[in-house]
């Protein structure tokens, strides 16, 4: 499979794990690095890789902003392979005119650990790539701009 059909094949996943990235960035002020990004995603993959072993994830100490990365990501990783629902809310108008707020949970297709590990494994060679084209802070600062 190419990287453009990968991609394509797994825009959500991708895109979910990214803009949990970025908000996490976004709250610390921009002081997350991309060295924070690719240890949290290291540990997230090792935590998946134990599993997938019958094994138990070893403790791992990250620093505050690599913690927060893994927090928000490994949220979304669950949510991925359907062990986590999501809640949603909506506004909908009552008669036209009162807003009412609704909330449902939503599961997704759930995806296989493999699928999962390989996705964030693509995350991270782009968390490479930028970090050499542009400096400590280029991929997040590249994902930035794609999300709203």
């Amino acid at each position: 499979m190419s990287r453009r059909e990968f991609e394509e094949n797994y825009i959500d996943v991708l895109h979910n794990i990214e803009a949990f990235i970025v908000s996490a960035y976004r709250e610390t002020g921009q002081e997350m690095t991309d060295w924070d990004v690719s240890r949290a995603l290291e540990t997230i993959i090792a935590n998946y890789q134990a599993e997938r072993k019958g094994r138990e994830p070893r403790d791992i100490f990250l620093k505050s902003n690599a913690q927060s990365i893994f927090d928000r990501a490994f949220m979304v990783c669950e949510f991925t392979l359907g062990r986590l629902p999501m809640v949603v809310e909506t506004k909908k108008k009552k008669c036209g005119i009162i807003p009412v707020t609704s909330r449902e949970e939503i599961m997704p297709e759930p995806k296989t650990i493999d699928e999962l590990i390989t996705c964030l494994r693509h995350i991270q060679k782009s968390v490479q790539f930028w970090t050499k084209e542009a400096g400590r802070q280029g991929y997040l600062n590249y994902i930035d701009q794609f999300i709203e």
